[in-house]
């Protein structure tokens, strides 16, 4: 299943459309433990990105709103998997928001479902959208295989790049 980030943007309120356009939020690999990635590099202890080992994924702060670098539209940049607090909002308002958001993300007028077939090939912008593999195949074998392109600093409608964590502190 995809879910189209900049369909669930542009269906918000104006109002919501412009508090989100403002909010930066925590994106941690670690925070639900779901993640394919950590799994890997948990069970591998190493993988490499950028031609460079790496062991662990640290935190990140990205906008809320990533804009588009080609088309320039606006996403929510959300994930239910990583996306782990609102900087700036009480833990209960960070929490309830963000539930809010994916949830408004994954909406059915926002999914599509692929109904796969041997020997097929699916390519989405991982830039805005999200996906969900649905374990639909019973006992059959599903094997994968994952190519990520090196991408670009996600950045927010203030046109701020993001940036670890402990370098954003001093924003």
């Amino acid at each position: 299943m995809f879910a189209s980030c900049e369909a669930a943007y542009e269906s918000l309120s104006t109002p919501l459309q412009q508090l989100c356009d403002g909010l930066w939020a925590v994106h941690d690999s670690r925070g639900s433990g779901t993640s394919g990635l950590v799994d890997y590099l948990a069970e591998s202890g190493e993988g490499e990105w950028n031609g460079q080992r790496v062991a662990n994924l640290d935190p990140v702060l990205h906008p809320v709103v990533r804009v588009h670098p080609e088309s320039g539209r606006k996403c929510l940049y959300v994930d239910p998997n990583a996306t782990t607090r609102i900087e700036g909002l009480a833990a209960h308002e960070s929490a309830a928001l963000l539930q809010l958001l994916q949830g408004h993300v994954i909406r059915p007028e926002h999914v599509v479902r692929y109904r796969w077939r041997v020997g097929d090939v699916a390519c989405w912008d991982q830039r805005n959208a999200l996906h969900y593999a649905v374990h639909d195949y019973g006992d059959e074998k599903r094997k994968t295989e994952r190519v990520s392109i090196r991408g670009d600093r996600p950045y927010g409608p203030s046109k701020a790049p993001s940036a670890p964590l402990a370098e954003s502190r001093s924003r």
